[in-house]
């Protein structure tokens, strides 16, 4: 496997989900012999993984829309948002 079909594989998933990934083939392929770590011990990875863009839909296109919305920008707090957002408790 390619890192092409590799990257389709993981579409929807965010930096720190992908290391994870990763972290988990390392420890598959180290329990295995050791051995190195392979393409496909990072796909089995990924698709054992559920990504917070599927597991929080919702949240995830709220955040969006509050974006798109303008009165909110990526990493900046406004004082002016939103009462009406609710992320809800984790």
């Amino acid at each position: 496997m390619g890192g092409e079909a590799l990257a389709r594989s993981s579409a929807g998933y965010v930096g720190a989900e992908l290391e994870q990934a990763v972290i988990d083939a390392m420890y598959v392929a180290f329990n295995d012999g050791p051995r190195d770590v392979t393409d496909e011990d990072i796909r089995n990875a990924v698709i054992r993984m559920v990504p917070l863009s599927r597991s929080q839909r919702e949240r995830v296109e709220t955040l969006r829309a509050w974006l798109q919305e303008g009165t909110c920008a990526i990493g900046v707090i406004h004082r002016e948002a939103p009462s009406r957002v609710s992320l809800g408790t984790p």
